[in-house]
């Protein structure tokens, strides 16, 4: 991929770059890796267009025209969703729209999004996440994250059990605690009572 355009999933979207790397360096997507990096490339471009929601869907409508490989059109199908959001509320709508039953671009706060309630929040919280036991086994854990627990219960037991890569044995709920200094986002407003934490700052996470 072209170094300016990583650089634009990086900064502009909040792209884990890495984490894009590797899924296009995957056995499912190596195949496709240039036709991908060209197509997200057209996408950076529609961009700075004067309908740039209209073009991405063209852009979109133009490259699938010939795909027949079910993985290749999710990947296709959700940078159109990602860009469309961006392109309609910048990273904030990206970040909120975001759709995470399927294969997603990651996408990784590294600053305060706003609008926010944080000022809200106390000065030290606990918070819960469901997910899978994998993150707490490696350290590697995601920015999202609530505090109730009830929700994190459904994240981690109701909201994916329909997908295929769902086993409810690998499942669970972590608890920490975060100062207010270390969120980037939080939406207590939303029944999800979201916050989206530094991941590096996070204290005394167990399994609850």
């Amino acid at each position: 991929m072209k170094a300016s355009d990583m650089e634009f999933l990086s900064n502009s979207l909040s792209f884990d770059q890495t984490w894009l790397e590797n899924e296009f360096s995957s056995p499912e997507l190596i195949t496709y890796k240039s036709i991908l990096e060209l197509y997200i490339s057209n996408l950076i471009g529609c961009l700075g267009g004067n309908n740039p929601k209209e073009d991405i869907l063209s852009c979109f409508n133009l490259k699938v025209e010939s795909i027949k490989d079910e993985r290749l059109y999710e990947v296709f199908d959700s940078m159109r969703h990602a860009f469309t959001s961006y392109a309609s509320g910048g990273l904030y709508d990206l970040y909120i729209y975001q759709s995470n039953e399927s294969w997603y671009p990651k996408i990784v706060l590294k600053s305060e999004l706003k609008p926010n309630d944080i000022l809200d929040l106390p000065s030290k919280l606990v918070i819960y996440r469901g997910c899978n036991g994998i993150e707490l086994a490696t350290g590697k854990y995601g920015q999202s994250w609530s505090t109730n627990f009830e929700v994190a219960e459904e994240f981690a037991y109701q909201h994916y059990n329909s997908q295929s890569w769902y086993k409810k044995e690998n499942r669970c709920i972590l608890k920490a605690s975060v100062s207010r200094c270390d969120v980037f986002f939080s939406r207590q407003n939303h029944h999800e009572k979201e916050v989206s934490v530094n991941t590096e700052k996070l204290i005394n996470v167990q399994k609850t």
